[in-house]
């Protein structure tokens, strides 16, 4: 008998009924798989923004001043009843954006941080890892804090439970989000772009 996949997840604040116009925010750390559930949100039908590049991180978000980032929320809230963004770092401003944001549901990766340091380190050839190891512990309390006050609902996602179970990850966050599952087609698209490896592009440029 072959055995059930494990759950890529735990959530609270679940909705018994999903509302029609929500907002969906993709979080987490630095190389911690945040790009990973941005572009499984985009293929599942979620508006991540526009001419997004690889990493999937809207250029109206990242590293933009609050005000800039409300004009966004505004012309997103006027043009889709469901949209979102990623990016690893949302937690420092968000409570700035909560006012204007409709019936938010925040998606939150945690990975191994010292996986996501070894990578670092091999980038840079000899750095010290404490600094940012500790910048991303620091930053996954943060996350989780936030998920814990807000009391909105919240899926908290491994990713090397993505890795080792994408479909049942796919299925996951098809649930939380409130989407229709992909077609035998769709699960193999979103199977390939799961495998680690590489960053890999959006599968169309969002309008």
């Amino acid at each position: 008998m072959s055995q059930q996949p494990k759950s890529t997840s735990v959530s609270w604040h679940r909705e018994s009924a999903t509302p029609a116009e929500r907002t969906v925010i993709c979080l987490g750390t630095a190389r911690g798989g945040t790009s990973a559930v941005g572009g499984t949100l985009q293929r599942l039908g979620v508006f991540m923004g526009s001419n997004l590049p690889d990493t999937y991180e809207d250029p109206d978000f990242i590293g933009q001043p609050n005000t800039t980032r409300l004009k966004a929320v505004d012309s997103r809230n006027a043009s889709h009843p469901v949209w979102g963004w990623k990016d690893p770092h949302a937690a420092l401003y968000l409570d700035a954006l909560m006012p204007k944001l409709r019936n938010p549901y925040l998606i939150i990766v945690f990975r191994d941080p010292v996986a996501s340091e070894t990578n670092f380190v091999r980038l840079l050839k000899g750095a010290d890892p404490r600094p940012s190891l500790a910048g991303t512990m620091n930053l996954q309390h943060r996350n989780f804090m936030l998920a814990m006050y807000l009391a909105r609902p919240v899926l908290l996602l491994s990713y090397e439970r993505i890795v080792r179970e994408p479909l049942q990850a796919v299925a996951d966050i098809a649930e939380f989000v409130d989407l229709p599952y992909p077609d035998a087609r769709g699960q193999e698209s979103l199977k390939a772009f799961l495998a680690p490896g590489s960053y890999k592009k959006p599968d169309y440029v969002a309008g």
